[in-house]
């Protein structure tokens, strides 16, 4: 990557040439572009948190690496914990259902903040406010059609008061897998 001076501020070097980068996430993620084409946004809305879901884009090639974003704002008063944790406690999670279409490499969480809770005498990692976990995924079908990736985000909000019962989040999201840029398109 090379910013507007013309010097190089990332590299990225897979193996061999059966792995690359899209252009999307390329612009979402180095130069930070917020207005990309990206895949189908998904919204879900509780009383302890509003979250979206989309793909950095809406298509993938075989051995293509896409960018899955989860943005959480978090209600007033809320929290949720991050890792790592002790025994019992349940921390923000996000993972792939199925690994048929994409599979999952990597997932980035933000650093979570140390949190005193008075109530139960102990410091815990934790988030509140805004926090954006980033997957990063691999195609993995070349079947040519729009497949169906269901998300899992898994929580356990809390507030200063009582840990609420833990909830799991189901985002379906559309991609479009594409031949291999050496096929022939129909």
């Amino acid at each position: 990557m090379v910013d507007e001076e013309g010097e190089v501020f990332a590299k990225t070097f897979f193996a061999d040439h059966a792995v690359r980068e899209s252009v999307n996430d390329m612009l979402q993620e180095s130069f930070r572009v917020a207005d990309v084409e990206h895949g189908e946004v998904q919204t879900f809305e509780s009383a302890h948190l509003s979250a979206r879901a989309y793909f950095a884009s809406p298509t993938v090639r075989q051995a293509q690496q896409l960018v899955l974003t989860v943005e959480v704002e978090l209600k007033e008063g809320m929290h949720v914990y991050g890792q790592p944790l002790p025994e019992g406690y349940i921390p923000i999670e996000l993972s792939l259902m199925d690994d048929e279409t994409l599979k999952l490499v990597e997932v980035e969480y933000p650093e979570p903040k140390e949190m005193r809770f008075d109530l139960i005498d102990e410091t815990l990692p934790a988030y509140e406010g805004r926090l954006e976990v980033r997957a990063h995924c691999r195609g993995v079908a070349s079947d040519r059609e729009t497949r169906r990736v269901q998300v899992r985000l898994r929580y356990q909000a809390c507030d200063a008061r009582e840990c609420y019962l833990p909830q799991t989040v189901v985002f379906d999201l559309p991609v479009q897998v594409l031949p291999h840029d050496w096929e022939k398109l129909d």
